[in-house]
């Protein structure tokens, strides 16, 4: 489990000659990471963004996660998610 971080990423794509024809534009966009210890066995997390140009145009998803004290390699955890398209 991380400790307590965030982190945001802006990013671009260029344009391509090939693939999917909704990818033949360039793209950029926004993503960012957060998570929150809770407890020393709990954690809090959200990640999402959004774009301009690519398939998914913005996406979240929030949860948490739980390690149990008995078996400290194992990690549970829930998360719930949506992500809107072009």
């Amino acid at each position: 489990m991380d400790t307590n971080n965030l982190s945001v990423t802006l990013w671009h794509r260029d344009a391509q000659d090939f693939g999917a024809p909704e990818l033949h534009l360039g793209s950029k966009g926004i993503a960012f990471n957060a998570n929150h210890l809770v407890a020393d066995d709990l954690t809090i997390f959200s990640r999402g963004g959004w774009s301009e140009g690519w398939v998914i145009a913005r996406k979240v998803t929030v949860g948490l996660g739980w390690r149990p004290r008995r078996a400290p390699s194992y990690l549970i955890g829930f998360g719930f998610g949506w992500g809107g398209a072009l």
